[in-house]
């Protein structure tokens, strides 16, 4: 193998350390078996992106996160490019229907948001047979990093005006999910927040930090 997986990596989101002010602060590579595998995460004193490879190859999508945040909600408070690539480009009232509670409307809603993901939008040649399972990884990194600096831009900078809006459309989005997965039986607030509690807990706690009254989530 020519390159390793944190050096495919490294390669790709190289302007996050050149633009950004980005440092690598955790690069692992799986050392076992062929498949590959592996994890990048960069900082600064205010923002984190993540950049996993799980180990059969499959790139996951990059996650954000505030570093303030790492201490007490790491896991709950990270939001996804896949995320913040379907909040950027819906509108408001693709938003609003999302956050419904009625599994009605919420299937209606559910198929904007079943577009396809930011690495299947980018134009690229994925045909069985046209590239190496290791070439292939580099076209779907170079793509991700893309659509990490287009989509993510304003939180690499440590921007995070919009941080509460897009952890209302994630809690939304994982609200919905759950909802559409019961197959009409009905689903009580008390049973979502049961389910999810620790990231309601994040997003109740990020309301009042930016000076906001608790939504009615109904």
């Amino acid at each position: 193998m020519a390159k390793g997986v944190v050096e495919r990596v490294k390669s790709a989101f190289r302007f996050l350390e050149a633009d950004y002010g980005f440092s690598v602060r955790i690069a692992h590579e799986d050392e076992e078996g062929p498949h590959l595998g592996g994890w990048v995460e960069y900082s600064t004193p205010l923002t984190v992106v993540s950049v996993v490879i799980e180990k059969l190859g499959l790139l996951v999508a990059p996650e954000i996160v505030r570093t303030k945040d790492e201490a007490e909600f790491r896991h709950e408070s990270g939001i996804s490019l896949e995320r913040i690539y379907e909040y950027a480009t819906s509108t408001s009232t693709e938003r609003k229907r999302l956050a419904s509670r009625d599994s009605g409307k919420l299937r209606e809603a559910w198929k904007v948001f079943e577009r396809p993901s930011p690495l299947e939008s980018v134009e690229f040649d994925r045909r069985a047979g046209s590239h190496t399972a290791d070439s292939r990884l580099d076209v779907e990194l170079n793509a991700y990093a893309q659509l990490t600096r287009k989509y993510g831009e304003q939180l690499l900078l440590g921007n995070f005006s919009s941080w509460l809006e897009l952890q209302e459309f994630k809690w939304d989005w994982l609200v919905g999910n759950y909802i559409l997965s019961r197959r009409g039986k009905a689903v009580s607030a008390a049973e979502v927040e049961a389910i999810f509690w620790r990231t309601r807990n994040y997003l109740e706690a990020l309301r009042r930090e930016y000076g906001r009254d608790s939504r009615a989530d109904s």
